[in-house]
């Protein structure tokens, strides 16, 4: 049996357990339809499973719409309303939406920028596992963005990010010169 022949098999599946309100399969299905893995591509209804799961309470399908909010994908962008919905996803602890919450203060992405406010997020999320949250909240020790410039905690964040495999993570510690190209 192939690898599409699976996907599409896994997709119809996840269809089926949608249709009876599985909130899990709604978002497993969602994300197939907006990644076009096992079925046709379809944004639109990718944010119409999103939705359903979501008003459920769902986590992952509350960030997975904010996600199309911000970028615009089979809804029109709109800023605000993907802060909301991350927001409320990092409310119930789920740790992609702790970090994007925590990157839109940082970059000021639908909210005026507010670096402390970004490393109390990625703070939170970094905890949660975060291997991104791991790396930025180096970032931010590293060059004194809503904490105080450290180098020590920079390097310990971004140590932990490296051995939970961010490349981004391992490249700054070559750069800061922590570690030599033979350490990984």
């Amino acid at each position: 049996m192939g690898v599409s022949r699976n996907l599409r098999e896994a997709a119809d599946l996840y269809q089926s357990a949608a249709q009876q309100g599985h909130s899990n399969a709604q978002l497993s299905y969602a994300l197939c339809l907006k990644n076009g893995r096992g079925t046709e591509e379809d944004k639109y209804q990718a944010v119409k499973w999103f939705v359903k799961a979501s008003e459920k309470g769902n986590a992952g399908a509350i960030y997975n719409l904010g996600l199309c909010f911000e970028f615009g994908e089979g809804v029109d962008r709109d800023l605000s309303r993907a802060l909301q919905l991350y927001l409320a996803a990092a409310n119930q602890n789920y740790a992609d939406a702790q970090n994007a919450l925590a990157n839109c203060y940082m970059s000021g992405t639908g909210v005026p920028a507010n670096y402390t406010e970004a490393v109390r997020w990625y703070s939170k999320a970094a905890r949660n596992g975060n291997v991104p949250a791991q790396f930025n909240i180096g970032f931010c020790c590293e060059n004194g963005l809503g904490i105080e410039k450290n180098q020590d905690m920079a390097y310990r964040f971004y140590r932990i990010a490296a051995d939970n495999g961010s490349e981004n993570a391992t490249k700054r510690l070559k750069e800061l010169g922590f570690i030599k190209d033979n350490d990984f």
